[in-house]
């Protein structure tokens, strides 16, 4: 049985991805088993078989609680061998900042360990948008949207972000990638991007996906999410254009595409 994690910083379509390869027949595909808040935990590590309980009460209840070995939580509750025939590959999604500190941390070492296990790294080109998206999810408390969903957004006045700001997410989110492609170096690695893969291409990138666990496709490979908003970067950024004459001849310089939307 293959085993596989999805890397990748917030607001990248890593839920997308996640989602749209959770209705695999062949795969067993767990949520943000280490995200912040404990009750988001036991809500997206969805244990759907009783007899990998082991010692917790229920199965619901097996959950990563603050405090433990992140690395026998994995191995114990993820990476083992107790799923049933079909189940030919087996993964978790973590993001960039995500256990971090602690017992928890161990996480990333028993991931950078093993080099069977198959990482897809999901990065997003355009930073500018990824800030704010995420600043956007931020004020409306609501991270992602069911695809199926035509009704209203929330809508979130046009706000103003400083140079340094931006300079400075920038910086993070190449570093933090950087630092991944080092950390699993000696791994088996399909990159993907959310702009030219996800949303250009959602079910070819997902087919990547399984061909790089070696998994046969078994159902639809659909999106499950949708846009979080229905604007221009341009729009939702009042110093938009003084942002772009700041960053103008630099390597950031991309990220200021006027009609780029907000998702």
């Amino acid at each position: 049985m293959k085993k596989f994690v999805i890397i990748a910083h917030a607001r990248s379509g890593s839920f997308m991805l996640a989602t749209g390869l959770a209705g695999q027949r062949h795969l067993e595909m767990h949520m943000e088993l280490f995200n912040p808040h404990p009750v988001n935990r036991r809500t997206l590590f969805a244990v759907r078989r009783p007899e990998l309980a082991a010692d917790r009460t229920a199965s619901r209840d097996a959950y990563y609680r603050d405090g433990e070995s992140a690395a026998e939580f994995l191995s114990t509750y993820v990476y083992h061998d107790r799923y049933g025939p079909d189940v030919q590959a087996v993964g978790f999604k973590i993001l960039y900042d995500q256990a971090r500190i602690g017992p928890a941390a161990s996480a990333w070492q028993r991931l950078a360990d093993d080099t069977e296990i198959v990482v897809i790294h999901l990065t997003r080109r355009n930073l500018l948008a990824t800030l704010v998206s995420l600043l956007v999810a931020q004020a409306t408390r609501r991270w992602s949207v069911a695809a199926n969903d035509r009704g209203p957004r929330p809508a979130v006045p046009p706000f103003t972000i400083s140079p340094s700001a931006c300079a400075d997410f920038f910086r993070s989110m190449q570093s933090d990638s950087a630092r991944i492609r080092s950390m699993f170096a000696r791994h088996a690695v399909l990159e993907l991007e959310y702009e030219c893969d996800l949303v250009a291409d959602f079910a070819g990138a997902a087919r990547r996906v399984l061909a790089a666990l070696s998994v046969p496709e078994s159902g639809p490979l659909i999106p499950q999410t949708g846009r979080q908003a229905r604007y221009r970067l341009s729009e939702q950024v009042s110093n938009f254009v003084e942002l772009k004459a700041h960053f103008a001849g630099t390597q950031a310089a991309t990220y200021f595409d006027e009609s780029t939307a907000v998702s």
